[in-house]
């Protein structure tokens, strides 16, 4: 089965495409720049100290996490943000004539984008159709709903994380974690789940989605606030992990309405 994998350029994004180079033919690795960095994310967010701390124990998180990942052995194609449209990279994407297609962290594809692969996955941060859009493993922090927190394998269509779903994955959880190392964890998880999903099916890649049953709710960056941040921390601290594990890890999916 070979595999064109479309994604970021950090070294979460390393990590996952090493870990499916060792699982499968993977043919290309088109790597999106971000538009910020963790360091400095002043252009989106302001000058929060409160954001930017936020986003520095992440990568130091990370790093601990994937401190070894490089790209793999295969073609990388390195674009800029907003160069993932156009002729140039639908050329790139027939070329490579890859049965499937995997997308993860990368922008937003266009129609005619994802028109050149026939079956394209996306790996997706955050439970749909319950939390979608950006940061979407963050929310459940905010909402003290850390049943939420996973991974939905889905079929990309033109509409943001709406795609009909495959399966979902759910990271172990330590009553030692953070909240950053849950969510490595969920890369860690998206990475097992694909191969295992792959692997149960043939070079044709026939999946059988199942519509999603809600539209939940598309988080955005602008919605990335100060008080977003506090309240997941001060939950964390008051022992939302803790109480999580010592609960079973698991509660009933329910249908939510979510406000802050």
């Amino acid at each position: 089965m070979k595999l064109i994998l479309i994604t970021g350029d950090q070294v979460r994004h390393k990590f996952f495409a090493d870990f499916l180079a060792t699982q499968f033919d993977l043919e290309l690795v088109v790597s999106e720049k971000k538009a910020y960095n963790f360091w400095d994310n002043t252009k989106h967010f302001g000058q929060s100290m409160i954001i930017k701390d936020h986003f520095r124990s992440l990568e130091i998180t990370e790093r601990k996490f994937f401190s070894e990942a490089e790209w793999p052995q295969c073609k990388v194609l390195t674009i800029e943000r907003g160069e993932l449209r156009g002729d140039k990279i639908k050329a790139v994407l027939r070329q490579a004539k890859a049965d499937i297609g995997i997308v993860f962290g990368s922008g937003i594809l266009t129609p005619d984008i994802i028109a050149e692969c026939p079956t394209l996955l996306n790996v997706h941060q955050g439970i749909s159709p319950y939390f979608r859009g950006s940061g979407t493993n963050f929310w459940p922090f905010v909402f003290g709903k850390l049943e939420y927190v996973g991974v939905t394998l889905h079929q990309i269509d033109c509409g943001v994380d709406t795609g009909g779903i495959i399966c979902h994955g759910f990271p172990e959880i330590s009553s030692k974690h953070s909240m950053h190392d849950i969510g490595c964890e969920c890369i860690k998880t998206s990475a097992r789940l694909v191969t295992k999903v792959l692997n149960g099916t043939d070079a044709s890649g026939k999946f059988y989605p199942i519509q999603q049953w809600s539209t939940g709710r598309v988080f955005k960056r602008a919605d990335l606030t100060d008080q977003a941040i506090e309240t997941a921390n001060r939950l964390v601290r008051e022992g939302l992990i803790e109480n999580f594990v010592a609960n079973g890890g698991k509660e009933v999916f329910q249908t939510i309405k979510l406000s802050v």
